[in-house]
């Protein structure tokens, strides 16, 4: 199960993670689990239901965008 990590400010997923409410934490972690496990995509689909799938993935997109605002290297003025 995925946990509330402390925060390091120099993590940008570590940050991004923070800030997910218990709700996507749990979906994130299920849907993790179950591919872990060694299930495909449908079969993680089947077994989540298509809304909480939806919604894991919805997290996941989250999570990502987050990190490429945090990782995007500062521009240089000339």
């Amino acid at each position: 199960m995925l946990e509330r990590p402390m925060v390091d400010e120099n993590d940008p997923l570590e940050f991004a993670i923070s800030n997910l409410s218990d709700n996507e934490l749990g979906l994130l972690s299920e849907y993790r689990e179950l591919h872990a496990a060694g299930f495909d995509t449908e079969e993680v689909r089947d077994m989540m239901g298509s809304e909480s799938y939806g919604l894991a993935i919805a997290v996941m997109q989250k999570v990502n965008a987050d990190l490429e605002r945090l990782t995007v290297p500062p521009v240089r003025k000339l």
